[in-house]
Parts: C-alpha cells; structure tokens; sequence
C-alpha cells in the first residue's frame, strides 16, 4: 500500500505505462486522446486512492473566430492548478497546467 501521494503517483506510472497514440478515420495523424488517457489511467488513480481536481483557475481566454470553409468557431485557453490527493495520506501535489480546445457548439473549454 502506498504512504503518500508521491509513492502513489509513481504506482500509477509503474501500473500504467505507455498510453499508445492511434490513428482516427480521415486523419492524416495519430494521437492519444482524452478517452484514451482517462481509461489507461482512471482504474489505477483508483486503486491507488488518487483522486484530483481543478483547484484554482488563473486566466481564461475565448476568441471567436471564422474557418476556412467559414464555420464559426470559439477557440478557449485556460491556465488551471490541478490538484492529486492521496485520499490515505492526505498529502498532495499541485501541478499548473494550460489546456486548449475549439468548438463551434459550447464545448470548447471542456
């Protein structure tokens, strides 16, 4: 059993290794994606009592704008604080990480 959120986090990078990138239909690139992402990792931050959150965000900016082919567009750049907490422990790490999505509904800053 892990002690603390640091021995925790590197269980977690033992347990899960490698999120492989896969090429998606009509794309000329291969990536890992946020579903990819979340099921390598979400069962071993589980089982290894890891729990995280957005704790703090520090700017947020949205740009509209018109494609090429002139769809419109809303382009969201957001700097947050991300909290892991061992829940065992209560001890954490606070990492500062910058996200950023485009979307012509409403989904561009998820």
């Amino acid at each position: 059993m892990t002690k603390n959120i640091q021995e925790a986090i590197i269980a977690v990078m033992n347990e899960v290794g490698y999120v492989k990138k896969t090429k998606s239909g009509g794309l000329a690139y291969s990536f890992a994606g946020e579903a990819a992402l979340i099921s390598a990792l979400r069962p071993s931050m589980v089982e290894n009592n890891i729990f995280m959150f957005v704790s703090k965000i520090h700017d947020m900016k949205r740009e509209n704008y018109t494609t090429a082919k002139g769809t419109a567009m809303v382009n969201t750049v957001i700097t947050a604080d991300i909290t892991f907490t061992h829940s065992l422990s209560n001890t954490s790490i606070t990492v500062q990480a910058t996200g950023e999505g485009s979307d012509a509904g409403d989904k561009s800053a998820n």
